[in-house]
C-alpha cells in the first residue's frame, strides 16, 4: 500500500495513523508494507509543515505505520530522531519487520526458485509485447459513438488535428519510462490515424493547453477544420494538471 501526499484535515496521509494502522491495518486485515510516495514523507515537512522540525516528522510517520521511505527523508533525520529521544529502535524494528516479512513471503531469502531464472529479454518477447498491447487496448473506453468510428479509409479524406494533445505523446505513454522501450516508438495520434491509410494529407493545429487561458491559435484553428473532411481533437490533461492540487482554478472538480 502506498500513502500519498494529500492530507485530510492537515493530516499528511504518510503521518495518518487512523488511515494507515487503524483502517487498513486493523478493519481491513492488510498485511503487507505500507510505502509513502516518493518523497511524501519529505512532503509532510516541507510541503505540509506537519511537524516543528524534519526528527518530529520521522517520528509521525513511523508511528502512523508508514514501513518505507521512497526517498531519503527519513534515512537522513532517523538517526537524530533517535538520539533525541522522539523515536527508540523499537519503532525502526516494527517497520523493518512488516517490511522483511513481505519478502519472506516472496521468498526473497530462499533458494533461486523459476522466477529468479527468467531472462530480462523476456520482457520484451512477442507474447510479452502482445499482452503489453492487449492491456493498452482494453484500458480504452469509447464514451461515445454516433458512428463516426472506426474511421473509414475510404472517406477520411483531408484530416485536421486539433488540440494540444495531437502530437504529444509524453502525456500517456512516456512518463515513468524510457522513450523508446523494447526500441519501439511510441505514437501519437496522428501517427495512429496516418498509419491506418486512407489519409490524403494531414495539418494540426496545437491550441494552448490547460495551463494557459490563451485563446489566439483558435481562429486559427477553426479555419483548418473548415477545409478538412475529417476532424480529430485531441484534448485533455496532462501531468501538468493531473491531481487535485495541480488543477487551474477554472477546473470543476
Amino acid at each position: 500500500m502506498m500513502c500519498s501526499y494529500k492530507a485530510v484535515n492537515g493530516k499528511p496521509s504518510c503521518a495518518n495513523d487512523w488511515l494507515l494502522q487503524t483502517m487498513a491495518r486493523d478493519n481491513w486485515g492488510f498485511d503487507g508494507t505500507i510505502v509513502s510516495d516518493c518523497d511524501a514523507d519529505s512532503d509532510a515537512f516541507f510541503g505540509r509543515n506537519y511537524a516543528a522540525t524534519p526528527e518530529e516528522t520521522v517520528r509521525a510517520v513511523l508511528h502512523a505505520g508508514t514501513d518505507l521511505d521512497c526517498g531519503d527523508f527519513v534515512f537522513k533525520h532517523a538517526q537524530s530522531a533517535l538520539q533525541k529521544g522522539l523515536i527508540t529502535e523499537d519503532d525502526i524494528y516494527a517497520r523493518l519487520k512488516m517490511a522483511v516479512r513481505v519478502r519472506m513471503r516472496l521468498s526473497h531469502f530462499g533458494p533461486i526458485g523459476p522466477l529468479d531464472k527468467i531472462p530480462v529479454d523476456t520482457v520484451c518477447s512477442d507474447d510479452a509485447l502482445d499482452l503489453s498491447h492487449e492491456g493498452v487496448r482494453r484500458s480504452a473506453t469509447l464514451l461515445k459513438n454516433d458512428g463516426s468510428l472506426p474511421l473509414a479509409q475510404a472517406s477520411v479524406g483531408k484530416v485536421a488535428f486539433i488540440g494540444p494533445l495531437a502530437t504529444f505523446s509524453k502525456a500517456d505513454a512516456a512518463y515513468y519510462g524510457p522513450a523508446t522501450p523494447c526500441g519501439l516508438n511510441f505514437w501519437t495520434v496522428v501517427d495512429a490515424v496516418a498509419h491506418r491509410g486512407g489519409v490524403q494529407t494531414v495539418t494540426a493545429a496545437s491550441v494552448a493547453n490547460e495551463t494557459t487561458e490563451d485563446q489566439s491559435g483558435i481562429p486559427a484553428a477553426v479555419e483548418m477544420a473548415k477545409d478538412a473532411d475529417t476532424v480529430v481533437l485531441a484534448v485533455g490533461t496532462t501531468q501538468l494538471c493531473q491531481g487535485g492540487q495541480r488543477c487551474s482554478s477554472h477546473h470543476i472538480l
